[in-house]
């Protein structure tokens, strides 16, 4: 079949969360005017014929400028959820915060997990109106006993897994928690495993992982902030289709790659990385009027190309037929 789909995810979350602390009082005061900036995108995406998921996790679904937003382009857009399990009701405490950052889901008991997936979905469901069936993980986080979870409350298209790159050096909130392995995981699309997030299986979710690509790197070559950060958590490089101020022709580089195995491209950005001050990669007006200058570019380099746009569970559908 063509396997030519661009897919546009974005983690739609609250306004800086790398600044944000793992203590009670700086997670009560995420904020997310971040829901102000994202019909620009919305609208570029429209120019190339694009459809973008959101990702939205509580915060975030309780933005007045983005719902307004999602409900003005109903029809270019799906909305997918996104868990951050530390502010996602029902708010249940951990009984330590040994491991010192924020706590991923399955820290959390399974009943507590399952009444947090049960509330977010039911809650955006009502929010946008329209059934929500794809999913991708907080802190790039997804195991068995949340994928079954996932899979009870009708979800069927998950983009958490990272294939490559090695998420363990990242700690949760508990003495001893960790991020997931993906070093093991399919490069491409497989149904997720009950037993093993890297093994294929028949948990009734499709696995469509972000589109990374190994690289190799002269040790003289300028390293940005995400290349220093994955560096930092042990991982190997690898370029993602994933914008960060200095990265077009890298990502020009994976569409032509893929394009040449007739494989889909998979897009990934936090929205509050579209506004100043956002993030840490762009902090300025003028760092945010250079990320569309390459969003422009990669858009227009992408539908040169001839790929289809989707949403993430139109295309897991499209594939399982």
């Amino acid at each position: 079949m063509n396997n030519k789909y661009c897919i546009l995810t974005l983690d739609t979350e609250g306004d800086n969360l790398w600044k944000v602390r793992n203590s009670d009082w700086s997670i009560a005061r995420i904020g997310n005017r971040n829901g102000e900036y994202l019909e620009r995108f919305q609208i570029l995406c429209e120019k190339y014929g694009l459809i973008p998921t959101y990702l939205v996790d509580y915060e975030m679904s309780l933005s007045a400028p983005f719902i307004n937003m999602a409900e003005r382009h109903r029809e270019g857009l799906e909305i997918g959820m996104h868990m951050h399990a530390w502010n996602n009701p029902p708010i249940c405490s951990l009984p330590d915060r040994y491991g010192g950052h924020k706590p991923y889901i399955g820290e959390y008991p399974k009943e507590i997990q399952k009444q947090k997936v049960e509330y977010i979905t039911r809650h955006l469901e009502d929010t946008f109106q329209r059934p929500i069936r794809s999913h991708r993980g907080g802190r790039w986080y997804i195991d068995p006993v949340y994928i079954n979870i996932l899979h009870e409350y009708g979800y069927t298209a998950d983009c958490t897994v990272t294939p490559g790159i090695d998420w363990t050096y990242n700690s949760g909130q508990c003495e001893n928690s960790k991020g997931i392995d993906y070093r093991k995981a399919p490069r491409g699309i497989y149904e997720l495993s009950e037993l093993d997030v890297s093994k294929k299986g028949n948990a009734g979710i499709l696995e469509i992982p972000v589109t990374t690509l190994k690289k190799q790197r002269k040790l003289s070559q300028r390293m940005s902030h995400m290349d220093l950060w994955h560096r930092g958590s042990g991982n190997s490089e690898y370029f993602w289709l994933r914008p960060d101020g200095n990265n077009i022709k890298s990502m020009k580089s994976i569409v032509d790659d893929r394009e040449k195995r007739n494989e889909y491209l998979e897009f990934m950005i936090h929205s509050s990385e579209l506004m100043p001050g956002g993030s840490p990669t762009f902090k300025t007006n003028a760092s945010i009027e250079r990320l569309y200058k390459d969003l422009e570019e990669l858009f227009s380099y992408i539908k040169s190309k001839g790929y289809k746009a989707a949403g993430l569970t139109e295309y897991a559908r499209i594939i399982s037929e």
